[in-house]
């Protein structure tokens, strides 16, 4: 998307290439970013099954590496869409920023290094284009560069081509930003993107689009809000738009609908949120809100295809977050296909037959935490009962496709008025390759699994969550098998997409997850709560408000004295509280700790500058980082009736003014060797005033003449000061 540094740049364009001219095998090191994600590639000599590869990693320019999740060795037969033998991400990444990485196979001697960067948040813009009201449809076809995008900025204007054309926008360039409309009335799709690459497209609101199918009864299947079926596009951006109210329904599991002569099925088709058929990926979709009525309902929310294959929805290296989504027939986010460092991440899904799909994930590692369902719904005499599960997993096609690994960490199923999912796999659907940690699998009383159990599911591990029906025999050795309670008041609000899921203070898998590197470095207890939300911390927030970072205020903290006790509280505004502090770089003064919450305090031991840097952590695992000075003084002698200029300068005993103006230089009566009345090298008779300067001391008499520009500068900016 945005600009990287330019050995990146050539990483991530090359996976806009991969359909359609796979790279060579990944033997050194690769690594393809997002705004808050790094996938990683890498072949190794020696790789096995019992040699997983270990990784670490640290922002540059910061001290303190921190633990990425292992990467399991695991080639795919048949296709070279796997890249390399070990796959893995990076998450909760800060926008913006280059990271050095790490990687070791264990057992061996050898560290592969590399140095990735994230997408910041903001897109260059060389030029803006003022777009209309109009009945016609926009045709975006200049392009802008990776230093200069070009905006087509509607600010509120409405495109309604009123069923008269196929799409309210096309796109066929790239390094554009589609922003601010209002599109209505497309025949087909709202936005159809026909070729290009980083193209964004942002707080937009699309509604009234599709064709009807066949018979005539339901939409035509897959029309969306926003479709692409091009294999070459890589790295499209949907963030914080409104999608709602297509001009058509679907069918339900109970209904049939008829898409040709003679080919009838019940399985739901019609008209979709995003469709992305095999594209090259590197897609974001997020902070979106998606919802209809009961006469106009999707297929799937978001999806596409093909999914048996090594292709698919989203596309590879590609993220699905804080999107709030509801009102389907099917599946409200279909991820299927191959599934190659695909994130999905602090979803909420309601009002669907399933929540979440990935039948199948064919090469993988497919990343799967902090979501949320609702309710799951289907006409009583649909052809697979009246609800569906929490996650679908299984295959499409064969189950030869079952090759790629799933994590599945810290998500919650909501069972609001026993209206809820199944678990995960529905009560005997296939389960391979899976690992599952920390998630609260509350189903509906009717559902007999919380996980599904066949004696064909093979290579999974499940542990550490909450369930209330069955689970797998030998599985679950540190779970709960628990109805979850919750705090008063719990449950998802409409109103402003927000929810409280969080365990009531020491219930059943309160602070008893088990510690998770880079998935669950936020915590207020003793250990991570089990679920997809921390106790203690704000209510979770979809949709178009959700993603608010933290930003770090206040600057660098006031000034210290030896001896004297100090605290000062660091601050930060934005998104979900509470805040975890964390020192990243260089040091503290002596004698001073930061504690997690964010105050510095304790008692200073040594006189100087002091230079570190921090992370505030919000509740959604969000950072910000500053960067700060923190100036130590000595512990200075009484005062001694000196005086202080009109400006607040301190004077010597003859009125010569050491520094009248707090700029650090000696204007007159001084000495610029740094003797000023008095031993060398010292301050013998200079005061401030008798309000608390920096430190709290009045009194300069005594001090080291070098310290003195710095205390008269620190003064004068943390107190007001009279003669």
């Amino acid at each position: 998307m945005p600009r990287n540094g330019p050995a990146f740049s050539l990483l991530v364009l090359a996976a806009g290439w991969l359909l359609a001219s796979p790279a060579a095998r990944a033997d050194e090191p690769r690594a393809v970013a997002t705004f808050h994600s790094i996938g990683l590639y890498w072949s190794p000599e020696g790789g096995g099954g019992d040699r997983p590869v270990h990784i670490r990693y640290r922002e540059t320019g910061t001290d303190l590496w921190f633990t990425g999740l292992d990467m399991r060795y695991n080639p795919i037969d048949g296709t070279d869409q796997d890249l390399a033998d070990y796959r893995g991400s990076l998450v909760h990444l800060r926008p913006g920023a280059e990271y050095r990485i790490e990687l070791s196979l264990e057992g061996g001697t050898e560290i592969a290094t590399l140095n990735a960067s994230t997408w910041p948040e903001d897109f260059p813009v060389a030029r803006t284009i003022p777009v209309s009201s109009s009945t016609s449809t926009l045709a975006v076809t200049e392009s802008g560069t990776p230093d200069g995008y070009l905006l087509y900025d509607g600010a509120g204007a409405v495109i309604d081509v009123a069923g008269g054309e196929d799409y309210d926008v096309t796109v066929d360039a790239s390094h554009v930003i589609i922003r601010g409309l209002i599109l209505r009335g497309a025949r087909r799709d709202g936005i159809r993107i026909f070729g290009g690459h980083d193209i964004v497209i942002e707080d937009c609101d699309i509604s009234g689009w599709g064709r009807l199918d066949f018979d005539g009864d339901f939409g035509q299947n897959m029309d969306a809000a926003v479709f692409c079926s091009e294999e070459t596009v890589v790295r499209v951006v949907v963030q914080r738009c409104l999608i709602h109210h297509p001009r058509h329904d679907s069918n339900s599991w109970a209904e049939y609908n008829c898409h040709s002569e003679g080919s009838c099925t019940n399985h739901p088709a019609g008209p979709q949120a995003i469709v992305f058929y095999n594209s090259a990926g590197n897609h974001v979709f997020r902070y979106n809100r998606v919802w209809s009525d009961a006469d106009h309902y999707y297929n799937d929310i978001f999806g596409g295809g093909s999914n048996g294959s090594f292709v698919g929805f989203p596309g590879p290296d590609s993220d699905i977050y804080g999107n709030d989504l509801a009102n389907c027939w099917d599946d409200g986010i279909e991820t299927e296909g191959g599934c190659r460092n695909v994130r999905v991440w602090a979803n909420h899904v309601d009002n669907t037959y399933l929540a979440y799909a990935n039948a199948p994930v064919s090469i993988g590692p497919w990343y799967f935490w902090r979501n949320v369902s609702g309710r799951c719904y289907s006409p009583d005499d649909s052809q697979y009962g009246s609800y569906g599960p929490f996650i679908k997993m299984g295959y499409a096609g064969s189950v030869d496709w079952m090759t790629g690994h799933m994590y599945v960490f810290h998500n919650t199923v909501w069972n609001i008025d026993d209206a809820g999912c199944s678990g995960i796999g529905g009560s005997g659907r296939y389960i391979k390759h899976c690992v599952t940690r920390n998630n609260v699998l509350h189903v509906r009383s009717t559902a007999p699994r919380s996980i599904a159990v066949r004696s064909e599911n093979v290579d999974n591990d499940f542990d550490y969550d909450l369930y209330s029906a069955e689970v797998p025999g030998g599985s679950e050795p540190h779970g709960l098998a628990e109805v979850p309670d919750y705090v008063p008041g719990a449950g998802y609000r409409p109103d402003s997409s927000s929810g409280d899921f969080q365990l009531r203070e020491g219930s059943p898998g309160h602070d008893a997850a088990e510690p998770l590197p880079d998935f669950a470095d936020y915590f207020l207890g003793d250990a991570p709560d089990l679920g997809a939300q921390e106790t203690g911390s704000d209510p979770l927030v979809f949709g178009l408000e959700a993603g608010r970072p933290p930003v770090i205020t206040g600057g660098d903290p006031p000034a210290a004295v030896v001896g004297e006790h100090y605290s000062h509280a660091l601050e930060a505004t934005g998104g979900r509280m509470p805040l975890r502090w964390t020192l990243i770089a260089g040091t503290l003064p002596p004698g001073l700790e930061l504690a997690p919450e964010g105050t510095i305090s304790g008692t200073a031991e040594q006189v100087g500058v002091f230079s570190f840097s921090v992370y505030a952590r919000n509740a959604d695992s969000l950072l910000d980082r500053a960067d700060l000075d923190m100036t130590v003084l000595p512990a200075g002698p009484e005062e001694d009736g000196g005086a202080v200029d009109d400006d607040g300068g301190a004077v010597d005993d003859d009125g010569g003014v050491v520094d009248g103006d707090g700029d650090g230089e000696l204007e007159d009566g001084g000495d610029e060797s740094g003797d000023v009345e008095g031993m060398p090298g010292t301050v013998s008779k200079v005061v401030g005033c008798g309000c608390a300067g920096a430190g709290g001391r009045g009194g300069l008499a005594g001090w080291p003449s070098w310290l003195l520009p710095l205390v008269m500068f620190k003064r004068r900016r943390s107190s007001s000061c009279s003669g």
